[in-house]
């Protein structure tokens, strides 16, 4: 797709022949380090979320004095806060990983739906989409987690018994309830399950927006047929090989 972007700003010829394949590796190796970079990092803080609702799964329905549920709420504490202080480490590449697998998700898409393709090119885009999908799916889940991970105590603190039920249980459901532990891109959005049909609705609006100004484009230029054909033709070669 890099290439098909670069033949409208300079004609193809041996100098882009070299620039235009490195440049794309460079940016393949960016975009995938970015992306592993936040399901790395955010697998390790659930892990921490899920070794304390074990802790709490343990001692679900026993009697227990105010200093271990007050241990319990200064380690949750401590989570939210590590929480935080990577969301504001790593928030840039938060927001670019998405915007980078939204972007690339409606392009292909796009371009899927102009291109004239035999057999061979579409089992290509059908296997390639799906690897897309489904690395921006492991991207959103992984990430998503840690705010999943950070509600969980809800379940345990509403079975204390009444005999064990204290201020520092009450300061900790309260907590849970009320802090919104989550990473976030650029602080223009959590990253939660929910946003999942918010970027699929999103891919659906600016798809239906792309065709119809493609439309306009294409209606009011009105190229010949035979170069229109011809262009067509270039461009899958140039996706697809």
């Amino acid at each position: 797709m890099r290439c098909i972007q670069m033949l409208p700003v300079a004609e193809y010829g041996p100098w882009n022949a070299a620039f235009v394949p490195l440049m794309n590796i460079f940016c393949t190796v960016a975009w995938n380090f970015g992306d592993l970079f936040v399901i790395v990092l955010s697998l390790s803080l659930v892990e921490r979320f899920r070794q304390l609702n074990r802790n709490l799964q343990a001692v679900e329905n026993k009697n227990l004095p105010n200093v271990v549920w007050r241990q319990l709420r200064e380690t949750y504490n401590s989570l939210a806060d590590l929480t935080r202080t990577l969301d504001e480490a790593i928030t840039k590449f938060v927001l670019l990983s998405f915007a980078g697998n939204l972007y690339f998700i409606c392009i292909h898409l796009l371009q899927g739906m102009r291109l004239i393709m035999d057999a061979y090119h579409y089992v290509y885009f059908f296997y390639s989409f799906g690897i897309l999908l489904l690395r921006s799916c492991t991207v959103l889940l992984c990430s998503s987690a840690i705010h999943d991970e950070s509600k969980k105590p809800r379940r345990v603190l509403h079975a204390v018994p009444s005999e064990s039920y204290c201020s520092e249980v009450r300061r900790f459901l309260a907590q849970v309830n009320t802090d919104h532990v989550a990473l976030t891109g650029y602080n223009f959005f959590y990253v939660t399950r929910s946003l999942m049909l918010t970027m699929a609705g999103t891919i659906v609006t600016y798809e239906v927006l792309l065709i119809q100004f493609q439309g306009v484009r294409g209606s009011s230029s009105s190229p010949p047929a035979a170069k229109e054909f011809n262009i067509t033709h270039a461009e899958s070669y140039v996706i697809y090989s």
